[in-house]
């Protein structure tokens, strides 16, 4: 996953001191946002780094609003802290089943079947062609960028700010799809990679269920982290939480498998080296984040990818446990 950084060129159109200020101004409590507390980001740009011409960084920007600010330490933030851990389960709940009924629904076609049969791992072949899918038709098929954006980014920003898990910019369907968003070509490229490479590994060896349950449970995982360890909250996106949670469970399983950076030759470590440092790694981000009150923010998301590494952690722990019952 990775973060927005804060925006530069956006003014917050909303200042208020405490939330009591916010929940007197008209229609706040209503789903729909009033359209003095929203704003289209102002789009940022950047130098081209071959014409050297100024372009706009990413078409997505267009469609994010700014709302107000953060407002944390009362009692409605953690009754919201609450209502947003259960929406994650259970949404990741909801994304679990329906797959599995869907992954099994087309196991009765014949033609289907035998597909499955020859391809070593076609769940998360399918995943990945989801992910690559929606990027594709997000740049695309500009009509649906706008709903593709409002439901890709997880906006806690604007839900923390709002104490709602559900409002017109931030809904809670976006807790779901923004493990499916990627913002730009290198940030799908290189979770497609690790996607495919850890989910084919994993199918192959335990099962297409076990890749349907490491997407549910680290999207549940992720988003949680993303609420409790976070700074400053920032849109965010992406499936590295995901593939964070697959490299925990390999490290597992497979604690003797080597692993190399990319594919690069005669570079390579084992699996559970390489998943403690990226886990110390987090840590020290958000340490830093923390110290820093959220001025060292970088465009990772080191919340999301310690929750994706718990996640995998806990699912195998689960599993471990009931091998052990039967």
């Amino acid at each position: 996953m990775i973060r927005l950084g804060i925006f530069p060129r956006a003014r917050p159109v909303l200042t208020i001191p405490n939330r009591n200020a916010l929940l007197r101004i008209p229609g706040i409590l209503n789903h729909r946002l009033q359209p003095s507390l929203t704003q289209k980001l102002a789009p940022t740009f950047s130098r081209h780094v071959f014409t050297s011409r100024f372009v706009e960084s990413n078409p997505d920007d267009r469609y994010l609003e700014e709302v107000g600010h953060v407002f944390r330490g009362d009692r409605s933030y953690l009754g919201f802290m609450g209502r947003f851990m259960f929406t994650s389960v259970a949404l990741s709940a909801v994304f679990l089943y329906s797959s599995v009924f869907a992954v099994l629904t087309a196991t009765t076609v014949d033609s289907i079947a035998h597909l499955m049969q020859l391809y070593p791992a076609p769940v998360t072949a399918a995943l990945v062609g989801v992910n690559v899918g929606l990027f594709a038709l997000k740049r695309t098929v500009p009509f649906t960028a706008p709903f593709l954006v409002r439901f890709g980014y997880l906006r806690l920003d604007a839900m923390c700010t709002l104490r709602k898990v559900s409002s017109h910019v931030a809904p809670a369907l976006a807790i779901l799809g923004s493990t499916f968003s990627h913002r730009n070509g290198i940030h799908i490229m290189f979770n497609a990679y690790a996607l495919y490479n850890l989910g084919s590994l994993i199918e192959a060896s335990n099962g297409w269920p076990t890749i349907l349950e490491l997407y549910s449970v680290c999207i549940a995982t992720g988003s949680i982290a993303n609420l409790l360890l976070q700074r400053v909250h920032l849109p965010s996106l992406g499936a590295s939480g995901v593939c964070m949670g697959m490299l925990s469970y390999l490290a597992l399983c497979m604690p003797e498998l080597q692993v190399s950076l990319f594919g690069i030759p005669y570079f390579s470590l084992s699996i559970q080296n390489g998943t403690l440092g990226i886990a110390l790694w987090s840590v020290a981000a958000l340490v830093r984040a923390w110290a820093t009150k959220g001025r060292s923010l970088g465009n990772l998301d080191h919340a999301g990818h310690l929750g994706g590494l718990v996640g995998g952690v806990l699912l195998y722990l689960w599993q471990f446990n009931e091998s052990v019952t039967r």
